[in-house]
């Protein structure tokens, strides 16, 4: 009898600890955590599934891709929250991260290093803002104009080779890379240079496709008998930020809480949306030419003006070219060195005539706003 009123009284115990405010506080912001954990995770698959949208039919749907990084650093703060006060909710963000493993690998890819072959082609791309002639700093021109020079690529694609003044480009720049390569060509979309210094012959040249200063060229390269290397040299539709909107994001990134960060970031995404729309309809010409040359031996490199989370990535990726920083690189590579803006927008493909090694972004030269991206390709019999 004592036994059984002793159990009652443990049952009557035990119920009113279960029912306790605290532990029902503790259970509410355990669902909480799950609740934003969840957000996090959506946002993220959103985001890394928006490059399969058009951003000409979606416009605004491509500024998710370029939060790429702030859904994965949210997504990653969540597990971490949930692995120090939530435990039994780790498997959301797991989850979330897991479902998007390849776009994580795409956006900051690990590699096992390896050393390239001797008999490998290097290929360098790189946006040189003029050839550095419009900072109107002489040291800062040479060092560019000797690191191109001095680089020992067999293939150099350059974008933005205008000059300030123009007359330079024929005068001095030209007459450069010709004591370096034997064959140079160029084509300009209105003010803006798109070019190739080559060891090879260069056999022609076609505009693919151009939209103000900014397109893609395709150079064909004669590398023996019967063997043609066409490289596509892409400089496609820039965001169209000013100076000033570049201070004003870098701003923004800063001071979060300014008054003015809204009024920004709204002009911000409008100009940004409307340049996606444009460089997506680019990036089809490029991926069309692909297609329509199937099986043939392909380059394609340049400045996209785009994130590897991007429609226009994805469009070109999806020809079925290796994606050369993605195999072989670690890590993010920022490729633009101006302001808060931390982005990988230089890359570079091969058709399966070739296998990337070493192929990474050069930070020793910082003369331009781009550093280069450069690999060694080696031919695959």
């Amino acid at each position: 009898m004592k036994m059984a009123q002793n159990n009652n009284k443990g049952k009557e115990s035990r119920k009113g600890t279960s029912n306790r405010p605290g532990k029902k506080k503790r259970s509410i912001f355990k669902e909480f955590i799950g609740i934003l954990s969840w957000m996090t995770v959506i946002f993220l698959w959103i985001s890394a599934a928006s490059v399969f949208v058009n951003p000409s039919q979606f416009r605004f749907l491509s500024i998710l891709g370029l939060a790429f990084p702030f859904f994965l650093g949210g997504t990653i703060a969540s597990l971490l929250l949930c692995l120090v006060l939530a435990r039994r909710k780790c498997w959301i963000p797991l989850l979330g991260l897991l479902g998007c493993c390849f776009s994580i690998h795409t956006y900051c890819p690990v590699n096992i290093p390896s050393a390239h072959p001797k008999d490998c082609m290097k290929i360098m791309s790189y946006n040189t803002l003029g050839f550095a002639t419009g900072v109107r700093d002489s040291a800062t021109e040479e060092g560019l104009l000797k690191y191109v020079t001095t680089s020992q690529a067999d293939i150099f694609c350059y974008q933005e080779g205008h000059c300030l003044p123009a007359k330079l480009y024929g005068e001095k720049i030209l007459p450069a890379l010709q004591n370096v390569w034997k064959y140079n060509d160029s084509i300009k979309i209105n003010e803006n240079c798109l070019g190739c210094s080559s060891k090879y012959p260069i056999i022609k040249k076609k505009l693919l496709c151009s939209n103000d200063m900014n397109g893609a060229a395709v150079f064909y390269l004669l590398l023996g008998e019967n063997d043609t290397l066409r490289v596509v040299n892409c400089h496609l539709q820039s965001m169209g930020l000013t100076g000033d909107d570049r201070k004003q994001y870098s701003q923004m990134v800063k001071h979060l809480n300014d008054s003015n960060a809204e009024d920004h970031s709204r002009l911000l995404i409008s100009k940004i949306s409307k340049a996606t729309a444009v460089r997506a309809s680019q990036a089809d010409s490029v991926a069309n030419y692909i297609k329509r040359n199937a099986g043939k031996n392909i380059i394609v490199c340049g400045d996209f003006n785009d994130t590897p989370i991007s429609y226009a990535f994805h469009r070109i990726a999806s020809t079925g070219l290796t994606d050369a920083y993605g195999a072989t690189a670690n890590g993010i590579g920022r490729s633009f060195n101006r302001d808060a803006i931390y982005v990988r927008i230089d890359h570079m493909f091969c058709s399966k005539h070739w296998k990337p090694y070493g192929c990474h972004i050069d930070k020793s030269i910082s003369s331009s706003d781009h550093y280069p991206i450069v690999a060694y390709m080696e031919r695959v019999s």
